[in-house]
């Protein structure tokens, strides 16, 4: 279907592993089949910030013979990118939360509530979230799609899909405009009843989190022995 496109978004060429492992996953799981386009979105120019790490090539060879195509989704600079798309009030509010003033401002500088909130993220990550929730739908590199699959850079698809599973299928045949994996699951934690049904599959042991092998080909269960279950589920039904 060539009105369907699969996204995501790094901030620099340094996520080049990261992405090899990516489109890795999703071309086993299910678009060496599909061959669905993929754009990579980001920040900084690719290959000048990933510290000759950066190989597009490299990304087109895993995901063939889907497209992949890197687009900068706005202005090259961090400075560009304050000048042009924020007013004075809303530089005052970055500022008032992320400490330094403009000169020191960087993508990896972190901010935070003016409460202390525990919870602190950096410029460039914040960016991600306000690009991917506004900018990103009327971006002139989804013009010509009428889908679209988004899946975070470090999101790793662990099983082959089913032949039948088909969320582009299932947006067309329901008219569907926007259509949310694992909602409302989200996160599970410590949570007595899902650790039962966890220790009773894994010898009396639960699973805390999820580890990559150091080729960075396969995932597995790390497992823990807590007394609670705790998940992230990352498939809903």
């Amino acid at each position: 279907n060539t009105n369907v496109v699969i996204v995501t978004k790094v901030l620099s060429g340094l996520s080049q592993k990261q992405l090899e492992s990516w489109l890795c996953f999703i071309s086993h799981a299910f678009n060496d089949k599909k061959t669905y386009d993929i754009i990579i979105f980001t920040t900084q120019p690719y290959e000048e910030s990933g510290a000759g790490k950066a190989d597009i090539s490299k990304l087109q060879s895993i995901a063939k013979p889907a497209k992949v195509t890197i687009v900068l989704e706005s202005y090259p600079t961090l400075e560009e990118h304050l000048d042009r798309m924020m007013t004075k009030e809303e530089l005052i509010f970055l500022y008032s939360r992320c400490h330094p003033g403009r000169s020191e401002l960087t993508w990896d500088t972190h901010c935070t509530d003016p409460d202390g909130n525990q919870y602190r993220n950096s410029v460039g990550y914040m960016w991600q979230a306000e690009f991917r929730a506004y900018h990103i739908w009327t971006h002139p590199a989804l013009t010509n799609y009428r889908y679209m699959m988004w899946f975070d850079a470090d999101a790793l698809i662990g099983k082959a899909w089913d032949d039948d599973v088909d969320p582009i299928r299932v947006m067309i045949e329901r008219k569907l405009t926007v259509m949310y994996s694992c909602y409302p699951y989200g996160t599970h934690s410590r949570d007595e009843e899902l650790g039962k049904i966890l220790k009773s599959v894994y010898n009396n042991r639960t699973i805390c989190g999820v580890i990559q092998t150091k080729d960075e080909k396969h995932i597995y269960p790390k497992i823990c022995k807590e007394d609670y279950g705790k998940l992230r589920v990352i498939g809903g039904k």
